[in-house]
């Protein structure tokens, strides 16, 4: 990938090239790629660019309370 205004960007979670419209001057684009997956039971692990994120449950749902609550982080990012 590039940085600035492209008319061409790779997806790097399908590896091929799109092809973009051109942008106005000024204007730039942002992608932004996640990967998440079930790390057992109620624990699921994410990545977004270098960062490993964990969530769980709190024990009266079923889960572990090993890490914050998908909704949690909701209101995480909410308050940011």
């Amino acid at each position: 990938m590039t940085d600035g205004p492209t008319s061409w960007m790779e997806s790097d979670a399908q590896g091929d090239l799109t092809k973009l419209p051109d942008l106005p001057p000024g204007k730039h684009v942002y992608t932004v790629v996640v990967n998440a997956e079930d790390a057992g039971f109620m624990l699921h692990r994410g990545h977004a660019r270098h960062f490993e994120v964990l969530c769980d449950e709190p024990p009266i749902v079923g889960g572990h309370n090993s890490a914050p609550a998908p909704l949690e982080y909701l209101a995480l990012a909410v308050g940011f």
